[in-house]
């Protein structure tokens, strides 16, 4: 997840790969002979100065940083 801000709109990008692609990046043989690409899905803008707009992208980063901690507090069990 990537949060960028370009003056007062702020977009959010997620990547969507599959382990090819991460075979790929490590230099090692993939599963299947198809290619593998990271995919790149951009969201936004929401506009800072609009109070709706906020209102909005508020909850949703709250989910993103709640489901990031469960990843890591799952990952230290």
């Amino acid at each position: 997840i990537h949060v960028s801000q370009d003056r007062h709109e702020i977009f959010l990008t997620f990547a969507d790969y599959d382990d090819d692609y991460i075979a790929y990046l490590k230099n090692k043989s993939p599963k299947n002979s198809a290619l593998s690409f990271l995919t790149m899905h951009q969201y936004g803008p929401w506009d800072t100065q609009t109070a709706s707009h906020m209102a909005e992208l508020g909850p949703i980063l709250l989910v993103i940083t709640l489901d990031a901690q469960s990843d890591i507090q799952t990952k230290q069990k």
